[in-house]
């Protein structure tokens, strides 16, 4: 019986369209074992196209009119990657990404639907906005609002493109306006213009929904440009070849300007190149040929559904029902398609129901010569619309089915030359025979899954007094020392070494890579040590040997590129197996001695009236703990990953230039933790300000509800030192303090008369959010003793304002 966490075979997923959407929840309630599914998406949250109209009415808010991916995976476990896809080999069977490694299939399916035909209209690109991606036409959306508000004198705005979606478009955005006008008193009457090529809108629907449309335009005033062929878009206007009124017959055409200050181009849909690009065969417009089984016509391990294909036997129109109904077939034929099995055949509807929304909380219906209109039929729409997003937003506390036994096909017993000497038998055992389930309590990974700082100096303290440590004169900084890498005396210069090592946070080797190599080399960073070899010791979780090579090679390419950039050289390292990824890093730096001393940078040394900076946000804790547990957006997810993956070396470099005498960076015992590090010893305490203290997105809000990271609680210890924490026990923001921190920030002690161009420097140099926060003063009360400190050394104090 194979372990059914082994992953034998990869499935990817280009693109979050309608299609793989409904695959990823599938997958999650009914899973391959053995199969690692995979989504790459160049977006975190996707839009539900047919409810873009509501969006752009205002009538539904972006979060019920999107999809957040990176959440839906993680319900599913299914792998999410934010990336661009720029192209495919099928004969090596890998994906190239834009800024990071190729990954690997074993079979892929494409769902990255279409854009308009923006680019065959000379100066369409460039001035116009065309309908997708979604996302860049809702901000250029947002835009046109503000300006539809602001603007001193009547706007033109056109929309070029005679099908449903734009009819639904111009409704919509005349009906926002007009809402916006009505809400704002506003004088001015800006005029929506429909730009139509031939002499018919809505050539897919029947005779009577067309009047209704053209009816409808009538009454909101927007006025419809028929036998408008546009040939060149300029900075303010249109111009078109028009059929003379009088010359029908003949087809004389006349050129034609219509000024504009703004068109949305939502024209026929257009392919991608990469496709055809990759050999994959396509009809005569680019998009990617499949047959019945959706499978592409000239490869069998390229699937495709959507607008970017075309089944060559039963052409469809682009339109996202049928992308909807293909989901479940997909689903279907990939998992007999890994598993060797018959495929289904998809059968498209000949005829089918469209229901096209007017702006004003009306819609029209038809389904073949079939139609009717009215309030009514919008709320039928909204019903339609709603009920399908809650498929793929709305996740019960149940988590999906659990994974069956491996199917011998993917193991390779079946094809094992050995095979012959199993019975049958045997061979249903291991197909229908499982294993007990054993689970356990969700644990953090990164630094949230660190030893929590109290055991770990009462294990350090306990050992020293029953072992003693054997004393070298080389060695400058050791273990009895806080500091964040040991220093030892080479002579010329000193070698700094320090270690880091946890398991995944997230299902990205490559970006995981990433994280931890950052992480590990900010401890010579925050010493102001010059980077300068690593060796690294893998934990790979067990899988086929195919699918192993192609994580290691992930994670390797991660750790190097981040090692490069800080000048650093990988020289080695180990593998072994494991049940889960992890990773360590034994990291070297250089330090350059300064006549009798080296110049590196600890933590201790702080000076009356230094000011204390920050130089990353905090919160990277408790948003990975609300990722496990569904309750983190996607797109805060990311966010937290694009801090994590930032590093500190450009800030230590800024940082050290002005004259700080103390860092470290903030890692797994939360700010408050390395802060107590720093002050230990002194008679120094810090006045802390809480609310200069920059947050990622939404860790306030969660933290809030009650989520936090595992180590939290030995962390939140810490508060003893805090000498009027009962004051700010309700902050929202004060349980962050001791939030673990994977690759966070620094924590650095500069002179008052510098923090401020210090500050501003780091600014400057990519970190943003770098702020001062606090100040060290003498604190001018007794201070006390604490005699359970392993040092007896005096008691560090914060107090926060």
């Amino acid at each position: 019986m194979q372990q059914t966490n082994t992953i034998y075979k990869d499935i990817v997923l280009i693109g979050g369209g309608h299609s793989h959407a409904l695959v990823i929840k599938m997958w999650g309630m009914r899973p391959v074992a053995g199969v690692r599914l995979t989504l790459i998406s160049a977006a975190v949250d996707t839009p539900y196209s047919g409810m873009l109209p509501g969006l752009v009415s205002g009538h539904y808010s972006f979060a019920q009119t999107h999809i957040d991916l990176a959440k839906l995976c993680m319900w599913a476990g299914v792998r999410f990657i934010c990336a661009t896809v720029r192209g495919i080999d099928t004969s090596s069977k890998s994906i190239a990404l834009l800024n990071r490694p190729d990954i690997d299939y074993d079979l892929v399916a494409i769902n990255t639907g279409s854009t308009p035909n923006i680019q065959r209209t000379v100066g369409a690109a460039q001035f116009a906005t065309g309908v997708k991606p979604i996302a860049e036409f809702y901000q250029k959306w947002q835009q046109l609002k503000e300006n539809l508000q602001h603007a001193t004198q009547p706007l033109n705005i056109a929309l070029v493109g005679a099908g449903a979606g734009g009819f639904e478009l111009i409704c919509a955005m005349q009906f926002a306006w007009s809402q916006l006008k009505e809400q704002t008193s506003s004088p001015l009457e800006h005029q929506f213009h429909w730009i139509i090529s031939g002499s018919k809108v809505l050539g897919n629907h029947n005779l009577e929904v067309q009047k209704k449309a053209l009816a409808k335009c009538r009454a909101a005033q927007i006025k419809v440009h028929f036998n408008f062929y546009v040939e060149e878009v300029t900075a303010n206007s249109l111009i078109a070849k028009s059929l003379a009124p009088d010359n029908t017959s003949n087809e004389e055409f006349k050129r034609e300007t219509l000024a504009v200050d703004e068109v949305i181009w939502c024209t026929a849909a257009s392919a991608a190149a990469w496709p055809k690009a990759a050999g994959l065969n396509t009809d005569q417009q680019g998009f990617i040929a499949v047959n019945d089984y959706l499978q592409s016509t000239s490869d069998s391990s390229v699937f495709a559904t959507g607008d970017v294909a075309c089944q060559i036997n039963h052409p469809s129109p682009k339109a996202g029902v049928f992308a909807v109904r293909q989901g479940p077939i997909l689903f279907k034929n990939l998992g007999a398609a890994i598993l060797q099995r018959p495929l289904q055949l998809y059968r498209p509807q000949k005829t089918f129901l469209s229901i096209l929304a007017t702006g004003d909380r009306h819609a029209i219906a038809s389904k073949s010569q079939f139609y009717c209109s009215g309030r009514w039929v919008w709320r039928w729409k909204d019903f339609i619309d709603l009920k399908f997003m809650a498929k793929l937003t709305e996740f019960s506390d149940q988590p999906p089915m659990q994974i069956q036994p491996v199917d011998p096909v993917l193991s390779g017993l079946l094809t094992h030359p050995k095979t012959s000497q199993i019975s049958i038998f045997k061979r249903l055992h291991y197909l229908f025979k499982g294993l007990p389930n054993v689970s356990e309590e969700m644990r953090c990974g990164g630094c949230g899954a660190k030893v929590g700082s109290s055991v770990l100096s009462a294990a350090l303290h306990k050992v020293r007094s029953d072992i003693s440590v054997h004393k070298r004169s080389d060695i400058i900084v050791g273990l009895e020392s806080p500091d964040d890498a040991a220093i030892i005396d080479t002579g010329q210069r000193a070698l700094a070494q320090s270690v880091d090592q946890f398991r995944s946070i997230i299902d990205d080797p490559y970006l995981f890579a990433r994280i931890a190599t950052n992480h590990a080399l900010s401890d010579l960073h925050a010493m102001a040590c010059e980077p300068q070899s690593a060796l690294a010791i893998v934990a790979m979780p067990h899988a086929a040997e195919t699918v192993q090579k192609r994580e290691l090679y992930q994670l390797m390419y991660g750790i190097i590129e981040e090692l490069n950039k800080a000048g650093c050289t990988l020289t080695g390292g180990h593998t072994s197996e494991a049940i889960e990824l992890s990773l360590g890093l034994a990291v070297n730096g250089l330090v350059d001695r300064q006549t009798d001393n080296y110049a590196f940078t600890s933590k201790t040394g702080i000076r009356e009236g230094q000011q204390l900076i920050i130089t990353k946000a905090i919160g990277s804790g408790v948003i990975m703990a609300a990722q496990m547990q569904l309750k983190a957006r996607g797109q805060d997810v990311q966010s937290c990953i694009e801090n994590m993956l930032q590093s500190n070396q450009t800030a230590a470099n800024i940082l050290k230039a002005h004259r700080c005498t103390t860092m470290t960076d903030v890692t797994g015992f939360g700010l408050i933790g390395h802060l107590i590090e720093m002050l230990r010893g002194t008679e120094l305490s810090c006045q802390l300000s809480l609310s200069k203290i920059p947050l990622l997105n939404s860790a306030a809000a969660l933290s809030v509800q009650g989520i936090e990271s595992s180590l939290f609680e030995k962390n939140f210890a810490a508060r003893r030192f805090i000498s009027n924490a009962e004051q700010w026990r309700d902050s929202p923001q004060y349980p962050l303090l001791f939030d673990p921190q994977t690759s966070g920030g620094l924590l650095a002690w500069v002179d008052a008369d510098v923090a401020e161009q210090c500050q501003q420097a780091l600014r400057d140099t990519g970190y943003p959010l770098a702020i001062i926060i606090g100040e060290a003063f003498i604190n001018s009360a007794d201070i006390p003793r604490d005699k359970s400190d392993l040092q007896h050394a005096i008691q560090p104090s914060i107090t926060i304002s």
